[in-house]
């Protein structure tokens, strides 16, 4: 279980260095084209299935941090990745079979759609990068750990 714990946060500093170290040299940086959509939209995809492969299963509820995935996702790739990879990673834990705890998987996902989709835009502008973050990370956690 705890292996588990630390799989999970390397799968996710791994995946934020490789980001930060791509996009640190890359010219389209904020004006990215259709193959770097895709290309993130596929490598959040790869990250946050793998998460839940190694995710701490307790009573067929896996725990993981895809939570921490979205709002990071929301927060630093444009919102059609960020979107996108959330509706592939909410429709893969059917992947593990259909049962009241995908169902409500499911409906955390489309909460968490809505809810960041909003705070992105809207602490964009208001906060600073640090600050816009930290709220987009707790409501990430506490709409995961919730359910």
């Amino acid at each position: 279980m705890l292996v588990n714990l630390f799989i999970n946060v390397g799968i996710m500093l791994v995946a934020i260095y490789f980001y930060f170290s791509v996009n640190r040299s890359s010219t389209n940086y904020r004006d990215p084209s259709w193959t770097h959509y895709l290309m993130y939209t596929l490598g959040l995809s790869i990250v946050g299935i793998s998460q839940m492969i190694f995710s701490i299963t307790i009573y067929e509820i896996r725990l993981d941090f895809r939570g921490l995935l979205f709002a990071i996702a929301f927060k630093y790739f444009d919102l059609k990745t960020a979107v996108s990879s959330l509706v592939i990673l909410t429709l893969a834990r059917f992947m593990w079979g259909q049962n009241n705890v995908s169902m409500i998987n499911l409906a955390n996902g489309i909460y968490l759609l809505i809810s960041l989709s909003l705070l992105a835009h809207y602490v964009k502008s208001r906060f600073s990068d640090s600050t816009q973050l930290a709220i987009l990370l707790a409501n990430g956690c506490l709409t995961t750990s919730v359910s």
